[in-house]
């Protein structure tokens, strides 16, 4: 009991969330006197990132896709016609959609997205940013040797 006091009292202390987890489910959640926000409702131009789950015609309209955001519920997407078929192509893939969605802040400050229009789709690399560094270091780099000579070099003929 002591060390959910001592947890309770650092996160108070730094006003945030503290919650013990397993993966993606809360396993204890610690109490804090976090700032409560008024809920609002927006339609702003953003992105999604997640698993394209489903593409399913919806009939003369366009297509509905569901894209799943890494720990995050599932988001009802549509596209048009001629945007429906390069997001078809994509099932299954790690995408990044491009649109204007309809935004709520929940009183946590939380932002859920309700709903999305995607006006643009792509596949991306779902690699952590760990491995992508890690990738970058494995490359084969030729370095001059001082490139402040070229440098001085130049601003000297200036």
């Amino acid at each position: 009991m002591a060390a959910f006091k001592k947890i309770t009292e650092l996160a108070n202390a730094d006003r945030a969330p503290a919650k013990v987890t397993d993966g993606h489910t809360a396993i204890v959640h610690f109490p804090s006197n976090l700032p409560t926000y008024d809920p609002i409702r927006v339609i702003e131009r953003g992105h999604i990132t997640g698993i394209l789950e489903g593409v399913l015609r919806d009939g003369h309209k366009g297509v509905k896709a569901r894209i799943r955001p890494d720990g995050a519920p599932m988001i009802i997407c549509t596209a048009s016609t001629a945007v429906g078929r390069n997001v078809g192509g994509l099932f299954l893939d790690y995408v990044r959609a491009y649109g204007s969605g309809h935004w709520r802040r929940e009183s946590t400050g939380k932002w859920v997205c309700e709903s999305f229009n995607i006006d643009s789709i792509e596949r991306v690399s779902s690699a952590s940013l760990r491995d992508a560094v890690q990738d970058l270091r494995a490359l084969e780099m030729t370095w001059i040797d001082d490139g402040w000579d070229d440098f001085d070099e130049v601003a000297s003929q200036a």
